[in-house]
């Protein structure tokens, strides 16, 4: 059975439009992920290396009036409704180690570098306007010790190296968003953070 797409009154004038759905958004995303651990028992204690990290190859979706984007490694969909920076590159990495009623790891959280969209951001927008914005690492250290009964200490640092997320103009900029100098959709930037404690279990 076909359906008309003008439907009209016995008079000719038209009733209705037939107008069917239409898919006219798609994401379409490719990429790795990859997940690796290896323990190795030693004299000293037992090293865990870990770690989980991925690599975005394509972030492809439709934009009004610019088709079809490609929006891994930029900040292209900033603009867009989930709006967000999509670096290639993300990871974390733990180096563990225990022994006896120790326990300590070290991690890596790493995020990509990406570059500026002029879509987002037009080059020239002020002087010395960068093209991209640097990657970022931020390390983090905890040690617990379970050697007395019921208690647990611990004591860590978070950011060891007190590193500040890396600058993105769009975040300094732009009319009606929080200047913050950093991107808000990547990062929380607490400095470092250290602490120590001890908690009882009856």
């Amino acid at each position: 059975m076909t359906i008309s797409q003008v439907v009209r009154a016995p008079n000719g004038a038209i009733s209705y439009v037939n107008l069917p759905y239409q898919n006219l958004g798609f994401l379409d995303t490719d990429g790795f992920e990859s997940t690796f651990r290896q323990a190795l028992p030693t004299s000293i204690g037992t090293f865990t290396l870990s770690g989980d990290w991925a690599w975005v190859h394509h972030f492809k979706m439709p934009v009004t009036g610019l088709g079809t984007q490609d929006f891994a490694g930029n900040d292209g969909a900033m603009l867009q409704p989930f709006g967000a920076s999509f670096p290639r590159w993300k990871g974390n990495t733990q180096l563990s180690w225990n022994y006896h009623k120790w326990d300590a790891s070290l991690s890596w959280v790493y995020t990509g570098p990406y570059k500026i969209s002029p879509n987002v951001l037009p080059p020239g927008t002020f002087p010395g306007q960068p093209e991209g914005v640097a990657s970022y690492s931020v390390f983090n250290f905890f040690m617990t010790y379970t050697g007395f009964k019921h208690w647990t200490l611990y004591a860590g640092v978070d950011n060891i190296f007190d590193r500040a997320p890396p600058f993105d103009p769009f975040w300094q900029n732009v009319t009606g968003i929080q200047s913050t100098g950093y991107d808000q959709s990547l990062y929380m930037y607490y400095g470092r953070f250290a602490q120590i404690g001890a908690t009882y279990k009856f």
